[in-house]
């Protein structure tokens, strides 16, 4: 209802920030609300590249404010269900020629439950 709330953070210093991983398998793996039924919650987010606090391969800190929690997926791991762990990717050396960034000429977002390609 109020989003989330930096001064309730327990990792790093106080109002140190909201975390979030890049890839849902790291919030599986420790990171979800798992309920007594056996669903795992976890939050799919918008986030802002403003009053960015650590930014890495993993993950992302933001203040107060900066992200956004757009849909709630709850799901079950079957028994037999492979959980990989969670490796960063690698990152490559600086190539030698400068890389021209491209602006997506299209995204995709949900509209009454469905995914809607959408151009720019």
């Amino acid at each position: 209802r109020n989003g989330f709330q930096v001064s309730r953070c327990l990792s790093g210093p106080a109002n140190y920030g909201t975390w979030l991983a890049y890839g849902a398998a790291y919030s599986n793996n420790g990171f979800v609300f798992c309920d007594g039924a056996g669903l795992r919650h976890i939050f799919v987010c918008m986030v802002s590249h403003q009053h960015v606090v650590r930014n890495d391969a993993t993950m992302r800190v933001v203040g107060q404010d900066c992200a956004y929690p757009m849909w709630l997926l709850k799901y079950r791991l079957r028994s037999h269900a492979y959980a990989p762990t969670y490796r960063p990717p690698i990152v490559a050396s600086a190539p030698s020629r400068p890389v021209r960034h491209v602006r997506p000429s299209q995204f995709y977002f949900v509209q009454d439950g469905r995914w809607v390609l959408q151009s720019t």
